[in-house]
């Protein structure tokens, strides 16, 4: 139990930060990808599980929706309430195949950067900082924001994300 409270506190504290976001539909096609091949192979249990976790992914996709929606985080299954204009979501039509995360806290720079699938690497470099977090400015000028005021751009790019959970269940005969 004390793992799951932690895992609590950690999330309580978490939608207190203020985030910036950049998603690409790929992304979440390489997701479902994933959860294809896993079924495939043999690696789930029962045909239950795969129908709770594909049930459970909905629900996050919807819940995203609507923290974008409101400019802020919050916790899932809770009122809507939080820090305004502190989540901004961007969508990015270019394929962005990496997780990389920049973070400023005060003079402190860091970036974490996935390889290898699985791996992580965590730098303070001055230098690489400095130019993820140019990437990052220049990415999101090239991005459409859809959080708070682009609800046309927001609600097609969730469309095409739960469209593509739609996609899989049938694929997968769970329909």
């Amino acid at each position: 139990m004390v793992v799951i409270e932690l895992g609590q506190k950690i999330l309580r504290a978490s939608i207190t930060i203020p985030t910036i976001e950049i998603w690409n539909e790929d992304t979440f096609n390489i997701l479902f990808r994933q959860i294809e091949y896993y079924w495939i192979s043999g690696y789930f249990g029962k045909k239950d599980d795969l129908l709770n976790l594909i049930d459970k992914l909905e629900k996050w996709v919807r819940h995203i929706q609507k923290q974008a929606d409101h400019g802020f985080k919050y916790l899932y299954d809770n009122p809507a309430e939080g820090i305004e204009n502190s989540f901004m979501m961007y969508e990015n039509e270019v394929v962005l195949n990496d997780n990389t995360v920049f973070v400023r806290l005060d003079n402190m720079t860091a970036v974490y950067i996935t390889y290898n699938l699985l791996s992580l690497l965590i730098t303070q470099d001055p230098a690489l900082c400095r130019s993820v977090e140019q990437y990052m400015h220049v990415l999101m000028r090239k991005s459409n924001l859809i959080s708070l005021s682009g609800s046309k751009a927001r609600n097609r790019f969730f469309n095409k994300l739960l469209f593509t959970i739609e996609q899989s269940k049938g694929r997968l005969n769970l329909s």
